[in-house]
């Protein structure tokens, strides 16, 4: 079975108007639900839906290949120092306003 990106879409439309129903029960209250449990439960959905549609259509081969020799990730002095200093700046701002 073969999906294109407009048929994913479309399923996740579905998906995710099915899944604020609750918000419109909440609003006659009918139904409480926090928001923030709703706004995680339709995110799980939705990443579930995305990973059965990810699985069911076919890979591509050699399509939208990396290719990662030539790259290099070594960082200068100035940016690892930098670094270090915002991660300390943190854990001062943590250490006196806890």
């Amino acid at each position: 079975m073969s999906l294109t990106v407009s048929t994913f879409f479309l399923l996740n439309f579905l998906i995710n108007t099915i899944m604020t129903l609750p918000q419109s029960l909440q609003e006659t209250g009918q139904f409480i639900f926090p928001f923030m449990n709703r706004v995680g439960v339709v995110f799980v959905v939705s990443l579930i839906a995305a990973a059965i549609v990810s699985l069911l259509v076919p890979a591509k081969p050699d399509a939208m290949k990396i290719k990662l020799d030539k790259i290099s990730y070594k960082t200068s002095l100035g940016f690892n120092l930098a670094g270090a200093g915002v991660i300390a700046f943190l854990i001062l701002v943590y250490k006196i306003w806890w």
